[in-house]
């Protein structure tokens, strides 16, 4: 199974740029902030609702990590409630010191407590 499903990403994802494009972009120092994330997937209230990565953050996410988050680049992730009840599917490009960051921007006011990434080397979700 590929991950992410494609699904996932938004269905224009290869007309954005060229890969030459995309590897020049990729090449360039980020500027603060230096991460950003976006969701891609709300499951609230039992539904399944592409969002296709309206939801950015932070709110001075650059426009270099927003344009890489919508080409379907970054680390996956998932967010929980206390319960268990999974909220959000969602992407992130960062440090590893800011891997929290989509829970405690967004996750934490819609109720969500744990987040975790996707491991592509172990193949498994892992809770940071």
């Amino acid at each position: 199974m590929n991950w992410p499903p494609t699904e996932c990403r938004p269905p224009h994802w290869k007309s954005l740029l060229s890969y030459s494009d995309l590897a020049t972009l990729v090449e360039l120092p980020l500027v603060q902030p230096d991460y950003g994330w976006s969701i891609t997937i709300c499951f609230l209230g039992g539904s399944t609702e592409l969002v296709d990565g309206s939801t950015i953050g932070p709110r001075d996410v650059n426009d270099r990590v927003v344009t890489l988050l919508g080409l379907g680049v970054g680390a996956v992730f998932k967010m929980f409630d206390g319960d268990g009840g999974l909220y959000y599917l969602g992407r992130f490009i960062g440090p590893p010191d800011k891997m929290f960051a989509p829970l405690d921007d967004y996750g934490r006011g819609s109720g969500c407590t744990s987040i975790h990434y996707w491991n592509p080397h172990a193949k498994k979700w892992e809770e940071l």
